[in-house]
């Protein structure tokens, strides 16, 4: 007999491998990105040139290219970095609880 509760318990642990793309380009101070599924308003991570990771925001699109809105200075990254989907947008609760 199939055990589902098992099943079921395994695949909810299971964590996915990341989707990652790549800079295409950096136009001013917005940076163009292929081979991701976001969504606008999502947050993504840009891998700097030393390895740290750079905040940025899905603002648009053009065709199959993600136009991303860095949150931290983009010194050191260009073409060809890898980017990653965070899964998630910025959240500030505001006011009382």
């Amino acid at each position: 007999m199939i055990d589902l509760e098992s099943i079921l318990s395994d695949v909810a642990a299971y964590e996915a491998f990341p989707v990652e793309g790549a800079v295409s380009r950096i136009i001013g101070i917005t940076a163009e990105c292929g081979g991701i599924d976001v969504r606008l308003g999502e947050l993504c991570s840009i891998e700097g040139a030393d390895g740290a990771p750079v905040l940025a925001e899905a603002i648009g699109f053009t065709g199959s290219t993600t136009v991303l809105m860095p949150l931290e200075d983009l010194t050191g990254v260009g073409p060809g970095a890898p980017v990653r989907v965070l899964g998630r947008r910025l959240y500030a609760p505001a006011g009382p609880r």
